[in-house]
């Protein structure tokens, strides 16, 4: 179970509220805002990579916050949303390098709905620019970014100087991985002093028992403006079905345990804004179709049956059933972890919502041997 400050903070981490829901939800918050732990409330949006949507769903009651507060949740939205502004011009120069040269690829994740489906972009964390690469052309995506200054390794204390990847990490990359290696180029920005991105070249880790065909997504994938240059995203419900995968991937593998990627709002937050966007009509019946073609219904259902159970009525209750028997597949599913890394999976003693706000780990939890 979780608390009122806890439920406010999941109320706080929806978007496009109606004006109503959102002044009920200031009232609520205007109610507890003089008696918060704050240093603990900060902290816990700021990990679960919320607080620019909280400043955003909140920011009515700014003056009855602790002026710290205030300023710490102001500042990080206004951080991000400066940092956004560098890497879209980046993502418009990548966008149109790739097209020179006739790479396929898409753009993932935030590189699409941070300028697209959020209501403003300080509300988006962006680490990195994800892209969708074919691993046939995956060779080529490299060769295009390093024509850009960009290069695989690790960067110095002052983000100056590259140091080349060593061999044992670039075969990790390779053998564990559904992505290369990161490639990164330094900037000078004071908002982005180096850019990341992180070439993928299957939606799901090798070994996980499932795949899908990159080339497929690539052929359906729609192009939409971005800093100006026609770019290349993946299909709506093809969208969603990354976003799924990169969520299991978050929430189930020991290495993410150990990184708290299970105690993070914002893989669902993204949801929601591709599902919810004021306007749009996502087409529910062509997402199951497509995920059970693939055979990959169950991380699906993992995936958006904890959305639904943070966000009630973004995923109508029909597709998570439909989802749950089509994988065969039953509620026990949602608390296990481990599906790649160990011979069985393990099991949660708690349920979603409490395990997002509890710092505990699970006592028998094996260390990761990742090299990245």
């Amino acid at each position: 179970m979780i608390d009122e400050v806890d439920q406010l903070i999941v109320d706080a981490g929806r978007l496009w509220l109606a004006a109503a829901d959102q002044r009920r939800l200031v009232e609520r918050f205007s109610e507890v805002c003089h008696s918060l732990p704050w240093p603990a409330f900060l902290d816990t949006v700021a990990r679960m990579r919320i607080a620019g949507t909280v400043w955003w769903n909140l920011r009515g009651a700014a003056y009855e916050m602790d002026p710290h507060a205030r300023q710490y949740l102001e500042s990080l939205f206004l951080y991000h949303r400066q940092r956004n502004a560098v890497l879209r011009d980046e993502i418009s120069a990548i966008a149109a390098a790739f097209a020179d040269d006739n790479v396929p690829v898409a753009f993932r994740k935030g590189a699409f709905l941070a300028f697209h489906r959020y209501p403003d972009t300080g509300m988006r964390v962006m680490n990195d620019i994800d892209v969708l690469v074919d691993p046939d052309h995956a060779k080529r995506a490299a060769e295009t970014l390093r024509r850009l200054g960009y290069g695989t390794g690790r960067l110095d204390a002052a983000d100056r100087v590259l140091t080349p990847e060593s061999r044992a990490r670039t075969a990790f990359f390779h053998l564990h991985t559904n992505n290369l290696p990161p490639m990164k180029r330094p900037t000078g920005s004071p908002y982005a002093t180096h850019i990341r991105v992180d070439p993928v070249i299957n939606l799901f880790l090798p070994g996980s028992g499932y795949s899908v065909n990159v080339a497929d997504l690539l052929a359906r994938a729609v192009t939409v403006p971005l800093g100006g240059v026609p770019a290349p995203v993946l299909a709506p419900e093809d969208f969603l079905l990354d976003l799924c995968a990169h969520t299991f991937k978050d929430c189930t593998t020991i290495r993410s345990l150990h990184r708290g990627g299970h105690r993070r709002i914002a893989q669902h937050c993204d949801i929601q804004a591709l599902v919810g966007y004021p306007g749009t009509s996502f087409d529910w019946a062509v997402f199951v179709a497509t995920s059970i073609r693939y055979d990959v219904a169950a991380p699906c259902y993992f995936t958006l049956a904890h959305t639904a159970a943070l966000f009630p009525g973004v995923v109508p209750d029909p597709v998570i059933t439909e989802l749950a028997e089509a994988a065969g597949r039953g509620p026990d599913f949602l608390d296990e972890y481990g599906h790649v890394d160990l011979p069985e999976p393990r099991r949660w003693e708690q349920d979603i919502r409490t395990r997002l706000f509890s710092g505990r780990l699970p006592g028998d939890l094996p260390s990761s041997r990742s090299l990245v």
